[in-house]
């Protein structure tokens, strides 16, 4: 994929350098070093060094660890307008995210009203398998739109999801998504939430 996962060309008007920039102004305001932050994160400290010099791709998993690290919403760390009413983020304004992997693509959806959830479209390409971060306290909402997807779990089961299925479950216990299809792109919805039995 020649463009770069983290800035939609369409106009969203945002950069793996703004990016950088918000990390490193909310771990100012917090008072903490880049090495405390990769300490509470669990990222190494080289790696959000880049990150916060706009040199290096972040996925969104790791960018909400970064967010729980620091006590702040995603969305602040992405500028995303939250107002307290009515959010609209109409398709050529979706900011194009980071899977991880660029077989994954993950365009964000509205913000949540109180910035604790995360909303997105995903596209798995045919016959490509990731790795999804799996964040420990979060909880995982799937909706298959389109296709199907495979999900593989820490303890070995696996469910394959068809279009109009859905499935929950503890972020920390994702092992892949798969694309079930083999000859053409499927797509889901994805919401992550603090798992609210852990509070």
């Amino acid at each position: 994929m020649a463009t770069n996962p983290l800035h939609d060309d369409q106009g969203a008007g945002w950069s793996p350098r703004e990016l950088g920039r918000a990390i490193r102004a909310a771990r100012g305001k917090l008072g903490i070093s880049i090495s405390e932050l990769a300490r509470r994160s669990g990222l190494s400290q080289s790696f959000l060094s880049a990150v916060e010099a706009g040199q290096s791709d972040i996925s969104v998993g790791r960018l909400i660890r970064v967010a729980q690290a620091l006590g702040v919403r995603f969305a602040d760390l992405i500028d995303e307008r939250v107002n307290s009413g009515v959010n609209v983020v109409r398709t050529a304004d979706r900011r194009l995210m980071s899977g991880g992997d660029p077989s994954l693509r993950i365009a964000m959806l509205a913000p949540s009203l109180d910035g604790t959830r995360t909303y997105a479209h995903c596209t798995i390409e045919p016959g490509a398998t990731v790795e999804p971060a799996g964040l420990p306290g979060r909880e995982t909402f799937i909706v298959v739109a389109e296709g199907a997807v495979v999900l593989a779990f820490a303890d070995g089961s696996s469910v394959r999801l068809d279009a109009g299925d859905s499935v929950s479950f503890p972020d920390e216990e994702i092992r892949t998504v798969a694309n079930g299809v083999a000859r053409r792109e499927s797509s889901f919805f994805w919401v992550s939430a603090p798992d609210a039995r852990r509070s």
